[in-house]
Order: structure tokens, then C-alpha cells, then sequence
């Protein structure tokens, strides 16, 4: 017998016993014939839309962006900066007081509509509240006093321009080079983002002086100072004593 006959025999021996046993697991414990289950053939890969698909739902409606008295958050955000301030400020001011960015168009829509109502006064570089927006304003929170109110610098401002804020600070006694707040930051000075930083802190006038000679702001500085209100009997007036030195202050 050849071996291909041999191959041939065994390949018919093999179906003949597969087909026995398919046979033998369609019977049950009793020898009755199990019915066949049907089986749901799986959606197509590649066709995949005869899949079911989910019924397509609407998308919420988001929250107005409007404070209840009708005014955009921006605007009320503007608002209470300039009034927080209580100086003249330019927009890229405001953009970093608010905490948005100047440069998009619901800002500049903000701006529009605070100065068509007479809520906001000045051009992009000196704008000011006016005694009407201070009024449609209602309730805010004033900024801190003192030591405080350095803090909330610092927390306001990015790592690079508050570490440079606490070394002016921390050497009020004179002035600092650009070199110097490296030394004392342990920075690079010559990096883009120091640069960045240090025209931030100029814009927000927290500090004034060029790459030779730096320091704290003379009126941020005053601003920092402690400071107690008192009543002068003899003029009849409340004023402000500066608890350190002991004078008081205009």
C-alpha cells in the first residue's frame, strides 16, 4: 500500500469518528436528541452601522453665564478689579487681575458693553470705574491689607514672579539687579520666562526699576505696611497710624 492510500485511509477513518462524536454530544443522558441552538451571528466589523445604535440624546443646556443681575461674569469680573484697585488700568492689567484672557473677543465684548453703559471710563490703556458702575456693582470683596495683601500677590502670580516679589522683599533695604534676583531666586536670570515675569510685575506696578536696580513699588510698599485706624479727638477725623514706626499716614 502506497502512502498516499495509507493517508487516504486514515484522513476517512478520522471523519468517520469525528462525526460520531458530534452525533454523540447532541444526545442527552437518555440517548434523546438535544435540539439545536440557534446562535446569533455577531454584527460585522466591517459593517459596523448593523449594529443597534443608541438613540442619540440632546445635550444639556449649559448654565447661563450671566451674574444674576443680568451682567456677564466677565464684565463683573472687570468691574471688581477696577473697583479693587481704584486706579487706572490697561487691558492686559485686567486680564491678569481677572484671571482671563485679554486678548479673546468675549473680553473685549465685556468691555464694549461696561463702557456703553457708562459702567467703565478711559481707552484700552487707562480704563476706570465710574460712581454708576460702582453702584450697579453691589457686593465685593475689597482686597487685604498688610502683610496679607502680599500674600495675595504671591498666590496670584506665577512661581517665577512671586519668588521674585519675596527676594525684593526680603531685601526692602536696597535695591536688586536682574543678577542679584537670580542669586537670590536661584534662577536664571537670563531665561525668557524671568524676562516675562519681571514685565508682569512692572505692568501691575508691584515693582519698579530697571535690570540695574529693582525694588517693592513705593505705593504697593505703603500698601504693605500695618496699619491701624484711629480717631483724632482734636480734629475730630479717623485716621490711619502705621503700627511699626508710629506716624501717621496721609
Amino acid at each position: 500500500m502506497t502512502n498516499a492510500k495509507k493517508l487516504s485511509r486514515i484522513y476517512a477513518e478520522l471523519s468517520r469518528t469525528y462525526a460520531a462524536l458530534a452525533a454523540a454530544v447532541l444526545e442527552d443522558d437518555d440517548g434523546a436528541v438535544l435540539p439545536r441552538m440557534a446562535v446569533a451571528k455577531p454584527a460585522s466589523v466591517d459593517h459596523p452601522e448593523s449594529a443597534p445604535r443608541a438613540p442619540k440624546q440632546r445635550p444639556l443646556p449649559l448654565p447661563s453665564d450671566s451674574a444674576p443681575d443680568g451682567m456677564s461674569k466677565t464684565a463683573r469680573k472687570i468691574l471688581v478689579a477696577l473697583a479693587q484697585l481704584r486706579r487706572p488700568l490697561d487691558r492686559k492689567q485686567l486680564g491678569i487681575m481677572t484671571g482671563l484672557s485679554a486678548s479673546t473677543g468675549p473680553f473685549g465684548v465685556a468691555l464694549a458693553q461696561l463702557r456703553r453703559d457708562g459702567l467703565i471710563a478711559g481707552g484700552g490703556r487707562e480704563m476706570t470705574i465710574t460712581p454708576k458702575g460702582i453702584a450697579e456693582l453691589g457686593d465685593w470683596t475689597p482686597l487685604p491689607v498688610g502683610h496679607a495683601l502680599f500674600e495675595y500677590w504671591c498666590a496670584k502670580l506665577g512661581s517665577t514672579a512671586e519668588k521674585i516679589l519675596r527676594a525684593l522683599r526680603r531685601n526692602s533695604n536696597r535695591a536688586l539687579s536682574r543678577t542679584d534676583l537670580g542669586v537670590a531666586t536661584e534662577l536664571s536670570p537670563t531665561t525668557g520666562p524671568f524676562g516675562v515675569a519681571l514685565a508682569e510685575l512692572r505692568r501691575l506696578q508691584l515693582i519698579q526699576g530697571g535690570g540695574a536696580a529693582m525694588t517693592i513699588h513705593p505705593d504697593f510698599a505703603r500698601a504693605l505696611e500695618p496699619t491701624i485706624n484711629v480717631f483724632d479727638t482734636k480734629n475730630n477725623t479717623s485716621v490711619k497710624l502705621d503700627a511699626r514706626h508710629g506716624h501717621v499716614k496721609s
